[in-house]
């Protein structure tokens, strides 16, 4: 379940200090580890925790803002366990806040190439009709040395408001929006 980071910001900053040396995380932490800073207002930035049935912290989520031309960029996606399908459930709720609840005109973002999920981005970007704006060659370095391609994505409003459509008139029962 997402709720607001402010709500746990002592149990997320517990969490990203037990990783911080952690080999797993080194395409979340491209340039050096630091512990985000917990806005205490949504006017640049939206950042979430998911949260199991427990109410442990699985995972944070965060995005910038553009108010002037309304839309999300820099997209953070951490899961601090390996509970795959709660939070992936919560991935795919922010992403879909971005349009529904906060009307967001587009998502912009991108991720290391080397990074597994990457290929799982680029599904959930094509599902949605979003597009592969391009690739960066050598454009990180990880902490290990490694130098590496990072693929920027953009998923439009009117994009995934065309999918979500699409895909409500293929099944049996659509639902609403």
């Amino acid at each position: 379940m997402l709720k607001p980071a402010l709500l746990y910001e002592a149990e997320l900053k517990r969490k990203f200090a037990e990783i911080m040396f952690d080999d797993k995380y080194e395409y979340y932490f491209l340039d050096g580890f630091q512990i985000p800073e917990i806005a205490d207002n949504t006017y640049d930035q939206h950042q979430f925790v998911s949260v199991d049935k427990s109410g442990n912290v699985i995972g944070y989520i965060t995005y910038s803002i553009n108010g002037r031309a309304w839309y999300a960029y820099e997209l953070g996606i951490i899961n601090f366990t390996d509970n795959i399908m709660t939070f992936g459930n919560d991935v795919k709720t922010a992403i879909r806040d971005i349009f529904v609840k906060y009307h967001f005109n587009k998502l912009v973002f991108g991720a290391v190439k080397n990074n597994s999920i990457t290929e799982k981005y680029i599904k959930y970007i094509k599902k949605y009709h979003g597009r592969q704006v391009g690739i960066y060659k050598n454009h990180i370095k990880l902490c290990s040395g490694t130098e590496c391609d990072y693929v920027t994505f953009e998923l439009s409003q009117m994009d995934f408001w065309r999918a979500r459509v699409s895909y409500s008139c293929n099944e049996q029962y659509p639902y609403y929006f």
